[in-house]
């Protein structure tokens, strides 16, 4: 006689820093929406995020990133005519990974929600001074060009991977 069987599941355990939370500057040029992210710096979760297997028990089914730490991250406002801020944004201990859902682009993740207000507001300014780019910019590395997304994280994280109030 043949018995159906299953596997004991095993309970593997990941190091999370910090989740995502809104309060991102992503700029209006060829944006598509980014899911929450739990961050770790254990390797094995990609950039797009943990595998179906990979979820934290009990939890809200947030994917989990591995992301690499980065002492400084330089950025500046660009607009469409190719246009800089002469004003740079300067990010310290973050952290960055490749965006998943565009390949060309970096995420940057930072808890300093101050400075990202300020690039806002410096890209309001630039975008009314200059209203022939229909308002529309994006942030980019200072010296290199190339682009992020920053965004915004948490780091109380509590044990189902929700943040503590």
């Amino acid at each position: 006689m043949k018995l159906k069987y299953v596997s004991k599941p095993s309970y593997p355990e990941v190091e999370v820093f910090g989740k995502t939370i809104s309060g991102s500057v992503f700029g209006t040029i060829d944006r598509r929406p980014v899911g929450r992210r739990l961050l770790t710096l254990e390797e094995g979760f990609a950039p797009g995020g943990a595998k179906a297997d990979q979820v934290v028990v009990d939890g809200d089914n947030t994917v989990i990133q591995t992301v690499e730490k980065v002492s400084e991250v330089e950025v500046v406002v660009q607009l469409v005519d190719g246009s800089k801020s002469a004003a740079s944004f300067k990010f310290f201990d973050c952290y960055k990974a490749k965006n998943a859902e565009n390949p060309e682009i970096t995420d940057v993740f930072t808890t300093n929600g101050e400075q990202l207000d300020r690039i806002e507001a410096c890209a309001e300014r630039m975008c009314e001074a200059a209203p022939g780019n229909d308002g529309q910019y994006k942030v980019v590395v200072k010296d290199s060009g190339e682009r992020v997304f920053l965004r915004a994280f948490s780091k109380n994280v509590v044990e189902n991977g929700k943040l503590r109030d």
